[in-house]
């Protein structure tokens, strides 16, 4: 699952998260919009996000800095995405089938 993370505030993080007690394998992430800093940066371009990842941990995660919330929430205003952006995270596991999860930022206003 994708999440924001601010836990570290004022900035603001993008995690990729694996809550399950198993690996997950072949993972792909389908966002609705990009996710932009505001400098302009298209952090879902990534090469993980993009190319998503062979494999993640049970309990592991990645996170990437996004943006200084100060500066985020009105570039996230402007582009009218100020409640949520939907990221789709498809990934298999070692004892199931494919599995679809939807994952949403929390609300950034």
């Amino acid at each position: 699952m994708v999440n924001a993370d601010y836990s570290h505030l004022p900035t603001v993080s993008l995690v990729v998260q694996n809550f399950t007690k198993a690996p997950a394998k072949e993972i792909t992430f389908d966002f609705s919009a990009p996710v932009e800093d505001s400098s302009g940066f298209v952090l879902s371009d990534l090469r993980f996000f993009k190319e998503g990842l062979p494999f993640l941990e049970p309990e592991a995660q990645i996170a990437h800095y996004w943006d200084y919330l100060p500066n985020l929430i009105p570039m996230l205003k402007e582009r009218g995405l100020e409640d949520r952006i939907k990221v789709t995270t498809k990934y298999k596991d070692l004892r199931t089938n494919p599995t679809r999860l939807s994952g949403r930022y929390t609300r950034c206003s």
